[in-house]
């Protein structure tokens, strides 16, 4: 699983972050898309191609865990939001 705290899955997610911010439903809804395509689409794809494997988990737990760092990054930046702003103060 080491290709994805360093690959495409980060990236994408940061990517889409960084322009959906304030919205939460927006950012969840283009995150999931990403998400489905990766763990559905592209990880089989890696796996033929002997990239990595999928021991202890389906593609549908990898989606599930992708989308729950999703939802912890987002509230992450949210708490950060506020601890800058009282920060100013």
């Amino acid at each position: 699983m080491t290709p994805f705290p360093f690959g495409i899955f980060i990236i994408g997610t940061l990517f889409i972050f960084y322009f959906t911010y304030p919205g939460f439903w927006m950012f969840m809804i283009i995150n999931a898309a990403f998400d489905l395509f990766q763990a559905f689409v592209m990880s089989p794809i890696f796996e033929k191609l002997d990239i990595y494997t999928l021991k202890e988990m389906n593609h549908f737990l990898l989606f599930v865990l992708m989308m729950v760092i999703a939802v912890l990054l987002f509230l992450y930046q949210k708490w950060q939001d506020t601890a800058f702003k009282l920060s100013i103060k």
